[in-house]
């Protein structure tokens, strides 16, 4: 007899041993995990002696019959093909309840705990895929990549890329924004009362052939100060708490060569703005434009008769100055104000020839969308 210690012994003769006819072997094994049932878990056919479950050993040698029963139920070991591992522990399999094998599916009844939280889509061959990468919400039906809370349909938390095959993707990055450029056009307007009077209007005169343009001079006879003034809508697709700038593109019909060694020299372009948010409260006062502010830059004349130069300088910053808006202040439906000029008196303005301004607009960046309002909270 070969037997296992147990405090509640269960026996039954194994019916294919290779004892001898008058001999009967019995085995104890522990309560949790009785003969009865490890033989009808592995498939056992009393009938049948041989047929896979059946146990064959040399009863006389416990080596040889634990063997045995180590191949045909994995006890211990590594499990083998057709096999199922039948574990005696907190976590054994209780029975068909659970798995049942029907010698080409296992079917498996309640849940399944892999280690992942509730809701982690799990993938083939992903050993560290849980709700940090991909999470359904089975409740809500919303899919979260890179988030376990989404709020949305689909929520991504990190960049989303869009390839294309040709041209540039997109690409929506929340924690550095990097959100591409457009333009806010504005139309020069000429003001005969305004500034310094009907004297300080442009003069419309011939630019190249056919075509006019308003002339901004600072010599003879036109060493005066000329001026313009343009307003600027900020539209529904700006991001806010991104800097504006306002740039003017001017051009001369004669190259400069006057300045030092033959070098072009340069030309002061000044603009005077002002802002105010729109949608003030109703029947209340309105959000004031603020006392205008003046910044400037200068830029060197083109070498090239008709030469289309850009002359730029952002006109907000992180807080603002005295030179500058506070880029946090701008919002969606608010209103720019402009004066442009070309002071005559400035040290810094060299050039001496007479230039044009052709238009003035301001680059802001875009988020490519409308607002969802059409009017505060813009974007709930």
């Amino acid at each position: 007899m070969v037997e296992v210690t147990s405090t509640n012994p269960f026996s039954r003769p194994i019916l294919d041993g290779r004892a001898a006819d008058w001999q009967t072997a019995y085995l104890t094994f522990p309560a949790r995990r009785a003969l009865e049932d490890m033989w009808n878990k592995i498939g056992g056919n009393d009938e049948v002696p041989g047929t896979w479950g059946s146990i064959v050993g040399t009863l006389s040698d416990q080596t040889d019959l634990q063997a045995e029963l180590d191949a045909k139920t994995n006890i211990s070991g590594t499990p083998v093909n057709n096999q199922i591992a039948v574990w005696t522990s907190s976590t054994d399999i209780e029975g068909d309840a659970n798995f049942t094998w029907d010698g080409a599916t296992l079917s498996i009844t309640g849940d399944l705990d892999l280690g992942f939280t509730q809701g982690s889509v799990i993938f083939q061959g992903a050993t560290n895929l849980d709700e940090a990468n991909l999470f359904w919400d089975d409740s809500t039906d919303r899919l979260g990549i890179g988030i376990a809370t989404p709020q949305e349909t689909l929520a991504v938390a990190g960049d989303v890329v869009v390839p294309k095959t040709s041209g540039v993707g997109v690409k929506v990055d929340n924690t550095t924004p990097t959100f591409g450029w457009r333009d806010l056009l504005g139309d020069i307007k000429t003001r005969p009362a305004a500034g310094g009077g009907a004297a300080a209007q442009p003069d419309f005169v011939a630019y190249r052939g056919s075509i006019y343009g308003y002339r901004f001079g600072t010599i003879a006879p036109n060493a005066h100060l000329h001026e313009a003034f343009i307003e600027f809508h900020i539209p529904h697709d700006y991001v806010p708490g991104t800097d504006l700038y306002i740039h003017s593109h001017w051009s001369q019909i004669v190259a400069d060569t006057g300045g030092a060694a033959g070098v072009p020299g340069v030309a002061e372009w000044f603009w005077d703005f002002t802002y105010a948010d729109g949608h003030g409260t109703a029947g209340g006062a309105a959000d004031p434009f603020v006392a205008p502010l003046t910044i400037s830059t200068t830029q060197q004349g083109s070498t090239t008769q008709y030469g289309h130069m850009i002359a730029e300088v952002a006109f907000t910053n992180d807080g603002g100055d005295a030179t500058h808006l506070d880029r946090n202040t701008i919002a969606v439906d608010g209103l720019v104000l402009v004066r442009v000029y070309r002071d005559p008196g400035s040290a810094n303005d060299t050039l001496n020839q007479n230039t044009f301004l052709h238009f003035v607009d301001i680059h802001y960046q875009s988020t490519n969308m409308a607002t969802k309002q059409r009017a505060p909270d813009f974007y709930t």
